[in-house]
């Protein structure tokens, strides 16, 4: 009798120790791949601190500003004929058209113009007194040659588009958030009746602002970098637009622009009125 409870405890003893040995196992195997997760989990976010800090040390303040793109910006550097344009009526004659992604390589082409164009600072009269205006800028005549094919292409792309030919040329350089432009109308076009007004974003996102004559409720189109948009009509009577601050972190910004004025044609010479080159140049000294 003894014999045979001896037998069924060995047994009953034999029987558990797989189990045990499989449970020890398992929770071997987990902690292992546990441990190998935590490690990888650490050498990825190694890697991703030593590529921010490297992105970090190449920027040059004020030469090469950071880049919030787009991922339809890339590609070959031109216009997209085949992109939708989406006209918003903003009344007695007024209208903007608005098409995303339709210039490929704005990305790459924002890049080249930060360090491959001469930009200058200007003052104007505001406020009763001279004041730098808070962005950088270079104007180019119709028959000037520019620094980068791709803006020809843009030029000629919204000509085929909307009919009509355009001459000078003006790029804005938004460094950051802290670089703007005022409410305004572009009245230096003398007849405002009925003008084409085509701007071409490069680079960040940021807001751009329409609001009424006299005040109203403000339209934001927030382009993004390779879309282009359009004010036409009596746009520039009756509408004013803006580029306002934003917080810091804001990537930079280029915008290049032409104009048409049904009575006065395309523009051979961009040279908005007031303006005078400022003392303080293109190096950044802003607070």
């Amino acid at each position: 009798m003894e014999c045979a409870e001896r037998r069924a405890t060995y047994r009953t003893v034999a029987c558990s120790r797989p189990t045990t040995r499989m449970t020890r196992m398992t929770r071997m195997t987990r902690m292992t791949r546990m441990t190998r997760m935590t490690r990888m989990t650490r050498w990825t976010r190694t890697r991703w601190e030593h590529t921010f800090d490297l992105w970090d040390s190449l920027k040059i303040v004020g030469i090469i500003a950071p880049v919030q793109g787009n991922l339809f910006a890339v590609g070959p550097v031109g216009p997209r004929p085949a992109v939708a344009f989406e006209r918003t009526d903003l009344g007695r004659g007024a209208w903007v058209d608005v098409a995303r992604g339709w210039f490929g390589g704005a990305d790459d082409l924002m890049v080249r113009l930060q360090t491959g164009v001469g930009w200058q600072h200007h003052r104007r009269w505001m406020y009763e007194r001279m004041v730098d205006e808070p962005r950088l800028s270079r104007w180019f005549a119709a028959d000037e040659a520019l620094p980068e094919e791709g803006l020809a292409a843009f030029r000629t792309g919204v000509g085929r588009r909307y009919h009509h030919r355009f001459g000078a040329m003006a790029l804005n350089f938004y460094r950051d958030g802290r670089d703007s432009v005022a409410p305004h109308t572009d009245r230096e076009l003398r007849h405002v009746d009925d003008t084409i007004v085509a701007i071409l974003t490069l680079g960040a996102e940021r807001p751009f602002l329409l609001r009424p004559v006299g005040g109203g409720r403000s339209i934001d189109l927030r382009p993004a970098s390779g879309d282009l948009l359009v004010m036409g009509g009596t746009c520039q009577e009756t509408w004013e637009h803006a580029v306002p601050k934003v917080p810091r972190g804001a990537g930079a910004r280029i915008s290049a622009s032409v104009r048409w004025a049904r009575r006065g044609g395309f523009e051979r010479q961009w040279a908005p009125a007031g303006r005078e080159p400022s003392d303080a140049g293109p190096a950044d000294d802003r607070r």
